[in-house]
């Protein structure tokens, strides 16, 4: 947070806490964002939470919109919310690595990934590995249900 705060002071970066499906302010609106990062959000453990969080990605999103997202799975119904996400936006994996058991207190170990996601155009839509495979990258065996 220190770093976002010597970067507003720049007029660089603007940080924000959001409610997922709530109304967005009109100053969000009108100031597309240019990168979002978002880390646990789908391992919330509440599939409920998927629309509103889709929701709102769909709203910040403009064709230039990175937004970068680290996953590690958790449960099989994470899933719903990637074969959802790939209805408006395309899906490509960054980053994939296990991180060291110190990382953590969770006794599973699943590779973290970071992937990048920008809202599907119709030229990004036919572009070549726009599109992860998640039921082929997470098979039920890698769940720890």
């Amino acid at each position: 947070m220190e770093n976002a705060a010597d970067s507003m002071a720049r007029g660089d970066i603007t940080v924000q806490e959001l409610l997922w499906g709530q109304k967005l302010s009109k100053s969000l609106l009108r100031d597309r964002m240019n990168l979002i990062v978002a880390s646990d959000v789908v391992g919330c453990g509440d599939e409920a939470l998927f629309p509103p969080l889709l929701k709102t990605l769909r709203q910040l999103c403009s064709p230039e919109t990175t937004i970068l997202m680290a996953y590690k799975p958790r449960a099989r119904f994470e899933r719903m919310f990637f074969d959802s996400v790939l209805e408006s936006f395309c899906v490509s994996r960054v980053w994939n690595r296990l991180l060291p058991s110190d990382c953590y207190t969770e006794t599973f170990s699943a590779p973290v990934d970071v992937f990048e996601i920008r809202l599907r155009t119709e030229k990004s839509s036919r572009e070549e590995g726009a599109n992860f495979d998640f039921r082929t990258s997470y098979p039920d065996a890698i769940f720890e249900e």
